[in-house]
């Protein structure tokens, strides 16, 4: 009588085990950039956002008492909608440039930046 075995050896089954977990660890890390990349895509249109209500505000404020009081108020809404978000507002009637920071970005933003830490710069000539 000849008998054979079939089936898996428990080393088998422990690489495949091993192997599916590597597999899942990648869906994981994959969802994990993911989840990244939008909370980044979320800061810079909530950013852009913000951009437009300053240039709606730029346009109906008459003169710069105004206009002083209404950047208070937008960097007031800033620290909320954005971490850390402040804003600025460099320029005269008619030619402005409006720029939004987050994350703790302190340094000029020359161009714009998406990221968890970034800046949106427009110049706007009304």
């Amino acid at each position: 009588m000849h008998m054979t075995l079939s089936g898996f050896s428990l080393l088998e089954v422990l690489i495949s085990l091993v192997l599916l977990s590597f597999i899942l660890l990648g869906f994981d890390a994959t969802e994990i950039y993911s989840m990244r990349a939008s909370r980044a895509a979320y800061y810079f249109d909530v950013a852009n956002q913000q951009v437009s209500n300053m240039t709606e505000r730029l346009i109906m404020v008459a003169n710069d008492a105004d206009l002083s009081s209404q950047i208070a108020i937008w960097n007031t809404e800033n620290k909320i909608v954005l971490p850390q978000g402040k804003g600025q507002v460099i320029g005269h009637y008619p030619d402005f440039t409006i720029i939004v920071y987050w994350g703790n970005n302190s340094s000029f933003c020359t161009h714009n930046q998406l990221g968890n830490i970034g800046c949106i710069n427009l110049h706007l000539i009304l």
